[in-house]
């Protein structure tokens, strides 16, 4: 069995679930994952000092088996992704023991860039999720008219504190 908790904001909480699934694929194993609070949220609170969300619910959102999700892991290994890191790829995890849990974000689309169809079915909107979007947003999104563009900048107090 691989495991992963699930942590951070919402990028790194899809990039951790979709390597440490397609990494438990391709070892024929089976698959958990958890979904753990960060140390660094403030209590009582889903935001951290710099004013980040975490989604203690992010399966809620996408298509993802909930089937899956455990409260914790027993008496496994745990492999621990190096920090400071220089790649965010490590071949060696292709050859750890069948009971470990994954512990970092494995930002690396090489985990699952060869499973991308699946990883899209994970991650396609939850009916409940489409149906208000439908409700909520019909006006634009049967206007023929209108051109969507968006746009996403990562920059923040944390940002800059990484870059010094």
């Amino acid at each position: 069995m691989i495991c992963i908790s699930i942590e951070d904001a919402l990028g790194n909480q899809m990039f951790s679930y979709a390597s440490a699934k397609s990494i438990a694929i391709d070892l024929e194993v089976e698959f958990k994952y958890s979904v753990t609070r960060p140390k660094y949220v403030l209590k009582n609170q889903d935001f951290d000092e710099y004013g980040h969300r975490w989604y203690s619910d992010f399966d809620e959102y996408f298509n993802i088996d909930k089937s899956q999700r455990v409260e914790d892991f027993k008496n496994i290994s745990v492999w621990k992704e190096p920090w400071p890191r220089g790649t965010n790829y490590f071949k060696e995890l292709y050859s750890i023991s069948e009971d470990t849990e994954l512990s970092g974000h494995f930002c690396s689309e090489l985990y699952f860039a060869h499973r991308r169809r699946e990883v899209l079915s994970w991650f396609t909107f939850s009916q409940d999720v489409r149906t208000k979007v439908e409700k909520e947003y019909s006006y634009i999104l049967n206007e023929k008219t209108i051109k969507l563009i968006a746009i996403h900048i990562r920059y923040g107090a944390d940002y800059i504190e990484q870059g010094k």
